[in-house]
């Protein structure tokens, strides 16, 4: 019997065995980094192969762009969530620099993390 599996990516952050909060989020990013520039859109299916013969649906939230900005996607907002991300790796006090581009009316927002 073939069970299907419902992976979100998110749920990463929190951390598994073997993998800190911290590196997930590294993970995250990675893996979402790479579905964006594949050009795949949440959700997505993935075929899983090997050991088992699965089918299995990615669900991510895709932070790299805001094709139209409205009260709860606008790029103050995914300015903040991103300066929130970035207080993850704050240990070695580096700066972050944090750009959010929106394309129906074309704008960007480009700031440190401590201009929250």
């Amino acid at each position: 019997m073939h069970a299907y599996i419902d992976i979100v990516l998110e749920e990463i952050l929190a951390g598994m065995p073997g993998i800190t909060p911290v590196e997930g989020a590294d993970l995250l990013e990675n893996c979402v980094t790479m579905l964006h520039r594949s050009r795949h859109i949440s959700p997505t299916a993935m075929a899983l192969t090997g050991l088992t013969s699965e089918t299995t649906t990615l669900h991510w939230e895709d932070n790299f762009s805001i094709e139209k900005e409205d009260g709860t996607n606008s790029t103050a907002r995914r300015f903040r969530e991103k300066a929130t991300q970035a207080k993850l790796s704050d240990n070695g006090n580096l700066p972050a620099y944090i750009s959010i581009i929106e394309f129906s009316h074309p704008k960007a927002l480009f700031n440190d993390k401590k201009t929250l």
